[in-house]
């Protein structure tokens, strides 16, 4: 048997302090190995890595997908690999079930549905503590989310759209402004709030009215607003009713609520909480409804967003306050 070897860096596990930009498949074919990257055209990976297997100095090159912190290959590439390594001399006894373990990889990379357990995040418990997480959060749109081959511009403009031009509009956890952005097309006076001054900065520069501070403490007076934007919010709250009580009191009477929650169902909902520290919890459709409708909101229409994958990984929603 030949002599096998495999990247360095496939023994430890993905470093979640590497974040950047997403990338198209073509220019990632010409990245080096070893890179941590985004990836868009397909549902969103938020890790993976180029790898590279050789025998006898022949080398195969894979991508391997960090699965809520751990390695993962995907089916395809796992046959690929298994077929490649099978035409090399003194190779041909190796099948689907060993061939990581014949590449010294057992127990490190793992075929994706490989259940994982869950690490133990460390979980905010106060505002404080969630001031200073998010203090320093991703610039969702200099990562590319919105870009025109994102799967994640699809949720952006089912909620743009479904806002009447030249409303008043609150975006509660606005980022870096985006909604905001895209409103302001629309002829409708944005204001936005963030934990994070650095976003808020960006959101100002690209025209929205942005100030820093809690969606539990909105700092605007009562019966301000004709819309509010709660999108990719609701999951990572201390309170989601305490949140949904303020954007309540800012909304007029008749005021329309628009934004969205990671499904239930999907890579980042249920199964994905203990893995990481942002998300405090999920949504099924139904929960999401309840929720809304206990808060004494009316109308309310959920849209599903696959984001490219076979399975719900977002759900859309907007309802509305009775006049």
């Amino acid at each position: 048997m030949g002599s096998i070897a495999a990247s360095e860096f496939l023994s430890a596990g993905p470093d979640a302090s590497i974040d950047h930009n997403y990338l198209t498949a073509s220019e990632i074919a010409v990245l080096p190995l070893g890179v941590y990257y985004k990836k868009k055209s397909v549902l969103t990976r938020h890790r993976f890595i180029k790898a590279s297997i050789s025998v006898d100095g022949d080398c195969f090159d894979l991508e391997v997908i960090d699965f809520k912190g751990y390695w993962r290959v995907d089916q395809t590439s796992l046959l690929a690999l298994l077929a490649w390594i099978r035409q090399r001399p003194g190779q041909d006894a190796v099948d689907e079930v060993n061939v990581l373990s014949v590449c010294g990889l057992d127990g490190v990379v793992e075929p994706l549905g490989t259940p994982v357990e869950a690490k133990s995040a460390k979980l905010p418990t106060s505002l404080a503590e969630m001031a200073e997480f998010y203090s320093a959060y991703t610039d969702m749109a200099a990562q590319g989310h919105f870009d025109p081959d994102s799967p994640d511009l699809e949720r952006l403009e089912i909620i743009v759209g479904w806002i009447p031009d030249g409303s008043t509009v609150i975006d509660v956890g606005c980022n870096s402004g985006a909604f905001g952005t895209a409103l302001l097309k629309k002829n409708c006076a944005v204001c936005g709030i963030d934990l994070s001054h650095e976003l808020v900065s960006i959101a100002r520069l690209r025209g929205v009215d942005a100030v820093q501070g809690f969606a539990e403490e909105l700092p605007f007076g009562n019966k301000t607003f004709d819309v509010a934007i709660c999108a990719e919010l609701l999951e990572h709250v201390l309170d989601p009713i305490r949140v949904l009580s303020e954007i309540i009191r800012v909304l007029k009477p008749g005021g329309i609520l628009v934004g969205s929650v990671p499904h239930g169902d999907g890579a980042w909902g249920h199964s994905d909480i203990g893995h990481h520290d942002e998300h405090l919890r999920a949504f099924s459709e139904i929960d999401l409804r309840l929720l809304l409708k206990a808060q004494g909101f009316v109308g309310v229409v959920t849209v599903e967003q696959l984001h490219g994958s076979d399975v719900a990984q977002g759900l859309a929603f907007k309802c509305s306050l009775p006049e």
